[in-house]
Parts: C-alpha cells; structure tokens; sequence
C-alpha cells in the first residue's frame, strides 16, 4: 500500500508528512480507525467525570437527569475513606475495629441516589490528615503503617460500593505539600503507600479490580532549582514504590493570581497556565522515567485538574468560570490523546460544595451559592454539554499546530463523525479542516462523497458580556465534496471548543478487510531522564518499534511526532538556537506551531519546563520487521531511534524525549 497525494494534499496532512504550511491545517480520516494500546474505543467513564459522589447533598432528581441522562457524565471521586475514619471512635491499639467498621459501613450503606451504576465509578481516597496525630484529633488513628494498611483491607472488605467493578484507590490526598503541618517526612509518607499497596494486593489479589497509587501530587513542578524537586518527590516514589503501585496519581492545574480574580477581562498576565506543553512535559517524565526504572509505564490517575484561584474568597463571576472552562477542557484535550496510558481523569469541578462555609461561593462548583441562600447552576455544566454527544472510536486526524488541538470519534450509534477542536490561544485563528478518504487510496482527498455539517455547538467567552456561552446550531449550510477534498474553513474565537457533527449523506460500504483500515499509536521512550544539557551535539536513543506479526511486513509507518521536552532559564534563546536531527536528518523547529498554549515559566524562579512537538517525516524513522535476507521466519531486526540536539548555551535539563509513531501492519500475499 503506498502513500501518495497531492502537494496540496501533502499541506493538509503536515502532521502526517512534516510539511510547513501556513495556515492551521487539521485532517480528518473518515475511514481509519486509530488505535491507542489494545482498543479504538473512546471510554467515557474514564475521561467524563464530576468531582463528587452520589448520595451527597449535591444532587437532586431533576440535577441527576440533567447531567447522567442528557448529558452521560459521570461521577468520579470521593474521600469515603476519610470520612468513614473521621466518624469512627479511636481504639486504644491504634488498629481498626473491623466490627466497629463494618457497623458504620452497614449503617450508612453506599448508595447511587438514582444515578445509574454505569455512570458512577468513584476513586476511593483519604484525606493525608487523618494518618497523622497533629491533624487527627478526633477520629480513627491508625498507630503505624502496618494498621493504615489493615484499615484499608477491611474498609475494602466491608465498605466498598457493591456496584463497581473495579476499586481505584488512593491512598493520601496531595501529600507533598501537607508534610510540615503533618510532623512527617517524605520518605515516610512513601512508605505509608507502599505499607498500604502491598497489604491491600495480598488481601485482594485481583490487580486489574483493586488497583492502588499515589502519591497524587499538587502542583508538581518538577523542574525547580535543576530538578531537585524532582528527585525528591515523584523519583523517589517512583524508585521505592514503583514496583508496587498500579498508578501514579497527580494533580494539574493552572493558576489565577489575584490580578487575574479581580480584573474584568481575560488578561493572560495574571496567571500560570500549564495547559499545553508543561502538561506534557510532566506526564511525558513520568511515563519515561517509570518504563525505564521498572520496564513498564505506570498509567496516570490525574484525580483532580482546570484551574486554581491563588484566593478561592471571591464574588462569584462568570468570568471565573470561563477560567475553569479553559483550564479543564484544554487539558483534557490532552489527556483524550492518552487512552492507553491515562487510567481515569477527573475534572475539578463539583456539585454545590454545600460543606463550603466561606463567605462566597466555592469557584469550582456547578452550582454557586446565592446571597438568598439559593444554589444557582452557572456556567460549567456547559463542558459537560458539549462533552455529552462524544461516544464510540477514535478516527485517526491530525493538526499542523500544537494549539489548535482536534479529536474525532465515530459516533457507534449512527456513524456520525464527531470532530471536537479548541483553540488554545489567546488570539482568534482559523483552521481549515480536510476531511480524508482511507489510507488504503493513498490518504486522498475524499473526491466525490457528500459530507455535511448536521450540527456544530460552539462553547466560547462572549468579549462583551465576559460570560461563557454555548450556542447549538442545528443543521447549517451543508459542505459538499465535488472532485476534490471536502474542506471546512472555520474561524476560532481566544480559547473557543467547536464540536462539529459531520454526516455523510452516501456511507461507505463496509470495508472487507476492516484491519487495514486501523493505525496503532506506538510510543517510544529514551530511556536516558533529566539529562544535564551541555551546549554541545547530545545524542539520545529511543526504542524500536514494537516487532510485527512473523507473517507481516514491516509496519507501514503514517505518521510520526517527536516530543522533546526540557527545563531551561531564558527560554526564548534557548529555543531560537535549538538544533534537532532525526535518524541524521535536520528537523525545522518551529516554535510558534510546536509549542502548544502559554510558555510555562515558574513565577519565582524564571525556569521553563514544557514540550516542543515536532513533526517527522514518516521516511525517516526505522521500522523493523523479517530481515529479508535471513531465512528463518523468526528473526527480526529491531532498529532504534536516534535524536540529536544542540542547545545554544550549556543550562536546563533534557527532561525526556518521547516519538508517537502511528503504524498500520501489513499481511504478506
């Protein structure tokens, strides 16, 4: 199967084939399936979640048919563990009461409250204060390790939620900035999860059903005074714990500062915003440094990400909202690109946070707080709106701009393609939209089928009023193939999502050999971490691709996408002077396209920590597959990866270079 288009094709697929274009260019192939680790399906529980649980006083009849049936969210975290320690009486022995337990368990039963048990699979967490005697006055207090561990294993005995089929469990919430009012150390709060990992797989030995981590992190940043805070955070955990945990559970966040909360306009000034490319680099560190320590990625739980107030004691305004808009939905733009390594996210928005006894209204709710004592629905259920029409497989579709992020679902009800886009600039953009027949005709444009917009649903900041709007329009002006590609020109408002449903008025018929027409992402890692940069050429090695079928060709290679990310002071001079090779060969480095969002730099500091995402073209990367001169229909060659770079000054660190190789594997005739 070969690959050929068009120059002006080859444009709208730059992501594909590493061609500048000037324009943002996002391509949607109608036909191919894109896979991420074993599944092409997009898993709603996972990603379209509420912070907060069933059973609280957040949630009405008519609330819970709003959010579970129109718009299919999900609820996705509690701190029951907590709050069943916090009521029961402490015990002479420091060691949990089972029977005791059990009773209060028995006696305040977990409930769905009418939310259907498909929609509702809560992380199981704990307050960090209720293991330490400083904080802890009151309630159950584990004596040591081996007695939290015990509490856990008969918590999960007696108390877990009957209808879940699986118990993520998180052992402490955001422990690394709670050590000094604590008394305790880091060291010991590591050792606390692993006390408490290890006794909960012994005693529930099925790891694909009770699943435990940490050490879910607030406001990482990792790269602060030459990454000491890394290695004496999440490495660390990562050394002792790793081999244990079944996750690496964090926090992320943007925050606003009190600039920000009191300005009447959306000044990018006034806050931190590590949506984009700080998003990537530390999730991206992560994953690299744990397959290298253990030979395997440990998946994220990010428990809690959007956006932070520096002061959560304000009048509620709308504005506020559309931040929080912008700091979840961005991010999860990001995380829906992480199926296969992302094992649940949950959005920092919950229902009405009636335990909130402020002056003013908790900014993360979907209901605020009137001054009648009245809780009125704002604007984030907006999210969930627009969040509510995506279901079925990932379809394979690219963009030439790191800030124009795009995904595409194929809708399993009806076939509609699902092509949600945000613009995470501050400034409006436009972006021409490509739709694209099968891999199989050569990724052509799709000459002569009929496509049209059945529907679009636009969620933006309206600039006059500063309130977030979403407006539906139902059926506009159909865009229609001829002889040539069906293309869509859209303009995008500062931080505006589109969701575009696309019908095809003639469906393909089904394909006969439905194989050819999927893409597997592939991610290969450089083992080497948080590499010191010397100004000089620096060479990295990253894995080969993964070995084909012993009745395949080598893969067929669609796209590819390296991922470098780095710490540095002087960021701009840092990356005017940046050199890249791939496999020997000069890659452009085009900051304004490849570094997605806000530069992230650490207020105090002055220190950039973020990700450039530059495109290679697919010819240049190794593939492996039967050495053809060989015989023997086991033997394989296993070529590796090789990235080059030069850095203008002799600062900062590599933090860990990662490629995203999509590949379709071919039979032999």
């Amino acid at each position: 199967m070969g690959w050929s288009a068009t120059k002006s094709a080859l444009c709208l697929m730059s992501l594909l084939h590493a061609v500048d274009c000037t324009a943002i260019q996002v391509s949607v192939h109608m036909d191919t399936l894109w896979q991420f680790g074993n599944s092409t399906l997009l898993d709603r529980q996972k990603f379209f979640n509420i912070h907060s649980a069933p059973g609280t006083s957040d949630w009405r009849p008519e609330d819970t048919v709003q959010f579970a049936q129109h718009y299919n969210a999900h609820l996705g975290r509690s701190f029951v563990v907590s709050g069943t320690m916090s009521v029961l009486p402490p015990t002479a022995s420091g060691r949990v009461n089972s029977t005791a337990l059990a009773a209060q368990c028995a006696a305040h039963p977990p409930s769905l409250v009418g939310w259907p048990a498909s929609n509702v699979e809560l992380i199981t967490s704990c307050k960090t204060e209720l293991y330490y005697p400083t904080m802890n006055t009151k309630g159950f207090l584990p004596r040591n390790h081996s007695a939290a561990a015990e509490m856990w294993s008969a918590f999960l005995a007696a108390c877990a939620p009957p209808w879940q089929s699986r118990y993520i469990c998180e052992v402490a919430n955001e422990p690394n900035v709670k050590e000094e009012e604590c008394n305790t150390t880091w060291q010991e709060m590591i050792d606390l999860h692993i006390a408490i990992t290890r006794r909960v797989h012994v005693d529930f030995p099925n790891r694909s059903k009770y699943l435990v981590g940490g050490p879910t992190e607030a406001f990482p940043s990792y790269e602060l005074k030459n990454f000491t805070h890394w290695n004496q955070t999440l490495k660390p955990f990562i050394d002792q714990a790793g081999s244990d945990v079944d996750f690496l559970s964090v926090h992320l966040y943007d925050t606003y500062f009190n600039a920000a909360i009191r300005s009447e306009s959306p000044d990018q000034r006034n806050y931190t915003e590590r949506t984009g490319s700080n998003v990537d680099a530390l999730l991206d560190l992560a994953e690299a440094y744990s397959r290298s320590k253990w030979g395997r990625v440990l998946p994220h739980l990010v428990s809690e990400f959007g956006s932070s107030f520096k002061n959560s004691s304000f009048p509620y305004k709308p504005l506020h909202d559309w931040y929080v808009i912008r700091g979840v939905g961005g991010k999860m733009m990001q995380l829906l690109h992480r199926p296969d390594t992302v094992l649940k996210a949950v959005p920092f928005i919950s229902g009405k946070a009636t335990w909130s006894t402020g002056p003013y209204p908790y900014p993360y709710t979907l209901w605020h707080k009137a001054a009648n004592g009245q809780y009125v629905l704002g604007h984030l259920w907006k999210l969930y709106a627009l969040w509510g029409a995506l279901e079925g497989d990932y379809m394979l579709c690219s963009t030439s701009n790191a800030n124009v992020p795009v995904v595409t679902i194929r809708r399993s009800s009806d076939g509609a393609m699902l092509l949600l886009m945000h613009n995470l600039l501050h400034t409006p953009t436009s972006a021409t939209v490509a739709l694209l027949s099968e891999m199989a005709s050569g990724g052509a444009c799709g000459a002569g089928r009929s496509v049209k917009i059945a529907n679009e649903t636009r969620l933006y900041l309206n600039a006059t009023t500063l309130t977030p709007e979403l407006t539906v329009q139902s059926s506009p002006e159909a865009h229609c193939t001829t002889d040539a590609c069906t293309t869509l020109a859209l303009s995008l408002l500062p931080g505006e999502f589109r969701l575009l449903v696309l019908v095809e008025q003639q469906p393909q018929p089904q394909r006969k050999s439905p194989a050819d027409a999927i893409v597997l992402q592939q991610t290969l890692y450089c083992n080497e971490t948080v590499v010191p940069i010397t100004g000089a050429r620096q060479q990295l090695v990253l894995d080969g691709l993964l070995a084909p079928p012993s009745d395949a060709l080598p893969p067929h290679v669609v796209y590819a996408t390296l991922k470098l990310s780095f710490a540095a002071v002087s960021v701009d001079t840092m990356l005017e002077g940046l050199a890249v090779e791939f496999n020997g060969h000069v890659l452009p480095v085009v900051v304004a396209t490849q570094l997605a969002g806000k530069k992230y730099i650490e207020s105090k500091t002055g220190e950039f920590f973020g990700t450039l995402r530059i495109p290679i073209p697919v010819s240049l990367v190794h593939t492996q597959g039967k050495d053809p001169s060989e015989q023997s229909t086991n033997r394989f060659n296993s070529p590796t990866q090789l990235v080059t770079v030069q850095f203008p000054q002799s600062q900062g660190f590599i933090s860990s270079v990662v490629l995203l190789v999509g590949t379709q594997t071919l039979q032999t005739d």
